[in-house]
């Protein structure tokens, strides 16, 4: 069997589709780092109970998510996870679609779950009096971490504030 060695005008062709490949590359990386979104801020809305089952705690957090860009963000999913007083407590994910409006701001709501192993943990820290709420009507210190979804990519977010736990 006979290979036949590739022509000068194929390699030439191939060669074109590289650097063609290459400068489009280059192209789309230059539109995304040029794009500059600004990361929503999101912030604790609400959080209601839900019909827990076993050790584990169930809870619907309300987030509001405010968009600082001068342009629309359609999200697919976000993601989260949830600190109170330092310690994780939380963590969800949802498959909700939506779009950020530009200067504007959306609710979402998301399912948590609190884990057993960190239901105990919290149990025990507050029968040794390190409760989350010291009563002193300033609530718990919370923390999200997470990222948003979007066509482009994710979008992460950090976000810091106080929280009322549901009585």
């Amino acid at each position: 069997m006979h290979a036949t060695p590739s022509s000068p005008s194929s390699f030439r062709l191939s060669a074109w589709r590289a650097r063609l490949l290459a400068l489009a590359g280059a192209l789309l990386l230059a539109a995304c780092a040029g794009f500059g979104l600004t990361a929503p801020r999101v912030t604790v809305a609400d959080l209601e109970g839900l019909p827990s089952k076993g050790l584990e705690m169930r809870f619907l957090l309300r987030l509001r998510v405010q968009n600082p860009n001068a342009t629309d963000i359609d999200y697919d999913g976000l993601t989260l996870d949830l600190k109170l007083a330092g310690k994780a407590v939380a963590s969800g994910v949802t498959n909700t679609r939506g779009t950020l409006p530009r200067y504007g701001e959306t609710m979402v709501e998301i399912p948590v779950t609190v884990s057993t192993f960190n239901l105990l943990r919290q149990a025990w820290g507050m029968a040794e009096g390190k409760g989350l709420d010291k009563g002193d009507g300033q609530g718990v210190p919370y923390e999200l971490h997470g990222q948003i979804g979007t066509a482009l990519g994710r979008i992460p977010f950090d976000q810091k504030g106080t929280l009322n736990l549901p009585r």
